[in-house]
């Protein structure tokens, strides 16, 4: 119940990918790996319950301009990179910029892996709820933005920027019924043909729309 939220994590990838050549006994240094994930997570709670609150949440992965073509990565690997789901990064009050923990698929997001595709990650989210009846009728509204450390051959670093607002309201101890929905403008990220499926056409602004049952029991 303190008013003041602080919290984060530090993690760093330190390693090697070795390789066995066909016909060799022996095990081959190819590439080297070291990458950076910094998160940060802070808030004020201004009045009398949880609901209300005002809090940031900030992330930074480094990234990478060739891949392992120097036989060097210096971007961040989770399990995603293996196709294990793994490193979703939710819990954070966005929706279209990073992946939202409500939603039906949650890789749908821009920034659905925290590597970016290795090109890494400069941004976060900032979200304003109150509690219009206390402890029964909760509101929110936030803002998101981020730039890819690497820009992207023929784009820029700019993700883009997403608004977003939800209201909920608790029939019951852990009965809740929630309306959403937010919005996306797209950055200068998505100039470049790597980031919109290899063609020259951007992509539309995303926006979704969703309204959830969250019980306990369900």
């Amino acid at each position: 119940m303190d008013r003041f939220i602080l919290s984060g994590f530090l993690n760093y990838n330190l390693g090697s990918i070795r390789q066995k050549p066909a016909g060799s006994e022996s095990f081959n240094k190819k590439t080297t790996i070291s990458g950076l994930a910094a998160n940060l997570r802070a808030g004020y709670r201004y009045g009398q319950t949880p609901g209300d609150a005002i809090i940031a949440d900030m992330l930074f992965t480094s990234g990478d301009n060739n891949g392992v073509s120097d036989s060097k990565y210096t971007g961040v690997i989770t399990s995603n990179t293996w196709g294990s789901p793994g490193g979703i990064f939710i819990g954070h009050g966005g929706y279209l910029l990073f992946p939202h923990g409500n939603v039906v698929n949650r890789f749908l997001a821009a920034v659905t892996d925290i590597s970016n595709i290795g090109y890494g990650i400069a941004g976060g989210t900032l979200n304003f709820s109150k509690d219009l009846i206390p402890n029964k009728l909760h509101s929110k509204i936030g803002g998101a933005g981020g730039f890819s450390v690497i820009a992207p051959n023929g784009g820029g670093n700019f993700m883009g920027w997403e608004a977003n607002a939800k209201l909920g309201y608790d029939f019951g101890a852990y009965l809740t019924v929630e309306a959403h929905g937010a919005y996306m403008g797209l950055g200068d990220f998505y100039d470049s043909r790597l980031t919109n499926g290899g063609v020259d056409t951007r992509p539309v602004n995303p926006w979704v729309g969703f309204v959830c049952l969250k019980w306990l029991m369900f």
